[in-house]
């Protein structure tokens, strides 16, 4: 459902970009297009909407809601990259347009498209890399203060570990006692 959002968004970019260019190429004119003129859909449409992320996150529900509207943004950036990958550029052009092509203009037309959305994974790749920082950066933070309020003091450590063995051995001690007077041991 994801990479068919993705492949609808593009498929309706390019449509708004060649409108915005003037009509669809026609048949004949469809080579040139897609070997030369295909400039890809506009960069604002493969935006996938950025996640508020704090510096820290110190209760559970907000941990939890970070985290997952990060999920959502990598799941939506993980999809566009996929549409824009250069193994699916024939996807794009139209079957129609394929089919006028000669073989020679079919495989120009997929290396340029294939480059065009090279070009696009590329600019996405780098406006999402500050997202990516934040991100990284407060899992981090998040995780030391969670480290920081559930760890136990190493002082505290030693003292409840020294009083739980010295009450082991006072068991140990009783136990002993018990069954040397031969009476019944718990």
């Amino acid at each position: 459902m994801k990479k068919l959002v993705g492949i609808l968004v593009l498929v309706a970019a390019g449509s708004a970009n060649a409108a915005e260019q003037g009509a669809a190429p026609s048949i004949e004119a469809a080579a040139g297009y897609w070997t030369a003129a295909y400039a890809g859909p506009s960069i604002n449409a493969l935006r996938c909407v950025a996640p508020q992320v704090p510096m820290v996150s110190e209760v559970n529900q907000r941990i939890r809601s970070v985290a997952k509207a990060v999920r959502q943004w990598q799941n939506c950036h993980r999809g566009v990259l996929a549409a824009l990958a250069p193994g699916r550029a024939v996807e794009h052009i139209p079957a129609q347009a394929l089919a006028a092509m000669t073989p020679a203009e079919r495989d120009a037309a997929t290396r340029h498209v294939a480059a065009v959305h090279a070009q696009l994974a590329d600019a996405v790749q780098r406006e999402a890399a500050p997202i990516i920082a934040r991100h990284d950066a407060w899992r981090d933070a998040t995780l030391a203060y969670v480290a920081s309020q559930n760890s136990v003091m190493p002082g505290t450590r030693a003292v409840a570990w020294a009083e739980r063995f010295v009450s082991n051995e006072r068991k140990s001690e009783s136990l002993q006692r018990r069954a040397a007077l031969g009476l019944p041991v718990r």
